[in-house]
């Protein structure tokens, strides 16, 4: 989240009573005001805002296949916003249930959706995302969004971000139950990442926007796979 006191709004495709319904419930207790911006994806050649720091994008999509296309197109622009989908059709809203990094919704259920929608920012809001060092030293937490990915080496992890690496003595269970209700994937027994900084996957090999190069575990590239094709171009 930005530190304007303002949540920012890129809508895609998003009607203007949709859009009404979502910013109510995505503002509401936050103490944020709001600002939003909205781009019609579907004509010829759609046109990118030239900000790139949104809270959030919200996107409204006919079937999987254009979510799956508009998300390709999107995530390179802006990879740190939370993304919300609109579903037309049901069976498309239980499917994308199983990605944690979506918030998504029924276009004939929006209302109802939006309570539950609520519910969850809320408590996002309240409780501030950041990993908390077991054995802090020189700081005490970390913005989950400043994480790349996670090593183990023993008993401590090696927290690396773009630039910066922190380290922390804990296992990689503490950082399973610490990070993977944020979409962190676990891609062999000692390595978390994050798949919103994935560049791309080539066989078992993960290649990382700071140029890291990563390797998936033979029992975990199945789930790796599948959870990531919505994020990485080609998967």
């Amino acid at each position: 989240m930005n530190h304007t006191g303002i949540l920012t709004f890129l809508f895609i495709d998003v009607e203007a009573k949709q859009r009404q319904i979502i910013t109510d419930a995505c503002v509401a207790g936050s103490g944020y005001s709001l600002h939003s911006v909205q781009m019609n994806f579907l004509q010829k050649k759609p046109v990118f805002p030239s900000e790139k720091n949104f809270d959030y994008i919200v996107l409204h999509a006919d079937t999987l296949q254009e979510i799956n296309h508009k998300i390709m197109a999107l995530l390179s622009f802006y990879k740190k916003a939370k993304t919300i989908l609109l579903c037309n059709n049901s069976d498309d809203f239980f499917t994308m249930q199983l990605f944690p990094w979506f918030f998504v919704l029924r276009y004939s259920h929006i209302a109802q959706d939006c309570v539950a929608l609520k519910e969850k920012l809320q408590y996002l809001y309240e409780k501030e995302e950041c990993y908390y060092f077991q054995h802090p030293d020189t700081q005490r937490k970390l913005r989950i969004q400043d994480i790349y990915f996670i090593e183990c080496n023993k008993n401590y992890l090696y927290i690396n971000g773009l630039e910066n690496c922190w380290k922390d003595r804990a296992t990689i269970k503490y950082a399973q139950n610490a990070l993977s209700v944020y979409g962190y994937l676990l891609i062999n027994r000692g390595v978390m990442v994050n798949p919103l900084y994935i560049e791309n996957i080539r066989g078992n090999q993960i290649t990382m926007q700071n140029q890291r190069i990563l390797y998936i575990s033979r029992g975990r590239k199945k789930e790796v796979y599948q959870k990531c094709r919505l994020h990485i171009a080609g998967v």
